[in-house]
């Protein structure tokens, strides 16, 4: 079924009457028609080169990388007291193998980069030369560069974010290898890889997911959140939420703009029952529902207009998901929350935004490089390596597979591989974010609960960006703050 959309997606484009449309459309002296033309091209462009046979073959390959890297392999301890699944991350591994000897413990951590590494091969090349030939035939260098013009953005746009973001988390992921580097001396084990995950815990650096999970029940996160949006004056009545186990529904969390602005529906995984991710998924989702929920009448039969290109509208849904995870929504819609604990919320979402944005530049720079160097596994992976110690401020270097190849966290991004020059969409995102953050809070005071915040933001932002500016533009004149990188900074140093 995968195959026969995308391929009915490639005959869509490459139809001889929407060609001559988008001519006209190109050549027109109409400014809004250009806008929709430009927008359509940019769509035209990431799906038009490929033949059935080449979209064919991307999905299958796609499928066999990732059945290799889902394939289970255990490690067992040489009494066989101890059984490890070497597919989940190492925070988990680490945690049920902190009892082991220093030996097997090497054993261990070697074991499992070797799982973790073993697919990084033939397919992935062939995936990336497949990908690099159709955009050539669109006249990009690259596939990520054809991709990154699909989204609205350029090499130039990505560089300068990258830039950006790079001052202001390094000297915050500098101060927190200080305050690591103090929990290795005080608890007598050495800071490396294998036991980095401790090292922060015990740091302050990662606050457990599980006490604050505790307190955010998943059967009510849909009332509890519905509730709060209603309060910032945008009602979620007719939004359709699908939620249900991984098993009956894909993993994950999205929305659809089935034909807004009446119809718009959300589906969502539950798989636990105590979950903030619940709570924050499900308001990105909102939040994104909600701008087709609001868009202008004389855009509702234009599909091209019914939300900007991806790297602003990752914002919008990052930004409401701030709003569920700041203190006063807990103390307004969790009664039984701690009170004394709800500074702890905003503190660990600073840390996982820190800790994302690090995780976002290292993916990003690595998936340029992919494009530009299919192949060349070792150099790739110890280049990138390299970035990610200094970028993170490690004295450490990380370990190696026993095929050569330095583990670099940015091979495991399975978004990297399934959507194309996507990742650095959060970085711009999370800039959005602040910038909307800041704007309103200068505006009104308190953003969470205020009536006033989504009258503006249908002004104010979604009408004018749906009918005759770009996003970027838009938010470039409403900005309290010009400087981004100011505004992201000023928020991860609360």
């Amino acid at each position: 079924r995968q195959i026969m959309r995308e391929q009915e997606r490639v005959a869509f484009f490459k139809d001889p009457e929407f060609k001559r449309t988008l001519k006209l459309a190109e050549d027109s002296a109409d400014p809004s028609l250009a806008r929709k033309a430009d927008a359509y091209q940019r769509q035209a462009v990431f799906h038009r080169s490929w033949t059935k046979e080449e979209k064919a073959r991307e999905t299958i390959l796609l499928s066999e990388i990732q059945a290799d890297r889902q394939r289970e392999s255990n490690w067992t301890s040489p009494d066989g007291q101890l059984d490890i699944s070497l597919g989940r991350g190492w925070k988990s591994v680490g945690e049920q193998a902190a009892e082991l000897s220093p030996e097997l413990f090497s054993e261990l951590v070697s074991a499992w980069v070797d799982e973790q590494t073993n697919w990084i091969g033939t397919e992935l090349e062939e995936l990336i030369r497949l990908r690099n030939e159709v955009a050539r035939r669109e006249g990009f260098d690259s596939y990520w560069e054809l991709a990154l013009y699909h989204r609205g953005l350029s090499p130039e746009d990505v560089s300068a974010i990258m830039a950006d973001l790079e001052r202001v988390v390094l000297p915050l992921n500098q101060a927190a290898q200080a305050r690591i580097q103090e929990a290795s001396e005080s608890l007598g084990v050495p800071n490396d890889f294998a036991h980095g995950p401790v090292l922060r815990t015990r740091a302050g650096l990662s606050p457990a997911d599980s006490s604050l999970n505790a307190w955010f029940d998943a059967d009510l996160a849909e009332e509890r959140v519905g509730k709060a949006f209603s309060e910032l004056g945008l009602p979620t009545d007719g939004i359709q939420v699908y939620t249900g186990p991984s098993r009956y529904t894909r993993p994950g969390a999205y929305s659809y703009a089935l034909r807004p602005p009446e119809h718009v529906a959300i589906v969502l995984s539950s798989d636990r029952r105590w979950s903030t991710w619940q709570y924050s998924a499900l308001a990105h989702e909102m939040g994104l529902a909600t701008w087709w929920r609001n868009l202008p009448a004389e855009v509702a039969d234009t599909p091209i207009f019914w939300q900007p290109p991806t790297p602003w509208f990752e914002g919008i849904g990052q930004f409401f998901e701030r709003i569920i995870l700041e203190p006063q929504f807990a103390a307004d819609h969790i009664p039984e929350f701690p009170k004394e604990h709800l500074g702890d919320l905003r503190t660990w979402r600073i840390q996982k935004t820190i800790e994302r944005i690090t995780r976002y530049l290292n993916v990003t720079r690595l998936e340029q490089q992919l494009y530009e160097r299919p192949g060349q596994w070792a150099a790739l992976s110890q280049e990138s390596a390299q970035a990610e110690k200094d970028l993170a401020g490690r004295t450490w270097d990380a370990p190696s597979s026993s095929n050569g190849l330095v583990f670099a966290e940015g091979f495991q991004s399975g978004l990297m591989l399934h959507f194309p020059a996507y990742v650095q969409n959060y970085l711009f995102a999370t800039t959005t974010e602040a910038l909307l953050w800041q704007t309103l809070e200068s505006t009104f005071g308190v953003v969470t609960g205020n009536p006033e915040i989504g009258p503006w933001m249908i002004k104010e932002l979604i009408h004018p960006v749906s009918t005759d500016t770009s996003f970027p533009e838009r938010l470039a004149e409403i900005a309290a703050e010009p400087d981004r990188s100011a505004a992201v900074g000023r928020y991860l140093k609360q």
